[in-house]
């Protein structure tokens, strides 16, 4: 082979490779400040919320935690991790908890925690968060 065709082939395999080292630094980089948004969406919807500053049992970090336990629980990629989220989501002793659960959820791909929950298909699990909404007064 020559010379100048092996120096081509190198070229091009160092090129390919540096490209896919930046492709995947930047899906990262891009997917980490997508989740910090959402992480302080969540942490501005805490504060703000009428809720907050009523009835609720939970601290403002007990409620980030909360809210991204139940993202992570709802994860599409995975399917619903029922156990976590039902660990997580029976913190909710009264509706001003829920509703401040729900508010620090925020928003994900566009959904909240409502619009996460309907989405699931196993019907049972979604009658059965309908009704621990229902059991503490707050809409589905």
């Amino acid at each position: 082979m020559k010379k100048s065709i092996k120096i081509g082939l190198g070229v091009a395999l160092a090129a390919a490779i540096i490209a896919a080292v930046y492709i995947f630094r930047h899906r990262k980089k891009v997917k980490d400040e997508k989740e910090a948004q959402a992480l302080a969406a969540a942490k501005a919807a805490i504060t703000e919320t009428p809720a907050n500053k009523s009835n609720v049992t939970l601290s403002n970090r007990e409620l980030e935690i909360t809210a991204i336990h139940l993202y992570e629980a709802m994860k599409p990629v995975a399917g619903t991790n029922e156990t976590q989220f039902w660990l997580y989501m029976n913190k909710a002793k009264n509706k001003d908890d829920l509703k401040a659960i729900i508010a620090a959820f925020g928003t994900h791909d566009g959904k909240d925690l409502r619009a996460y929950i309907k989405s699931e298909p196993d019907a049972a699990f979604r009658a059965k968060a309908a009704a621990f909404f229902k059991s503490l007064e707050v809409s589905f």
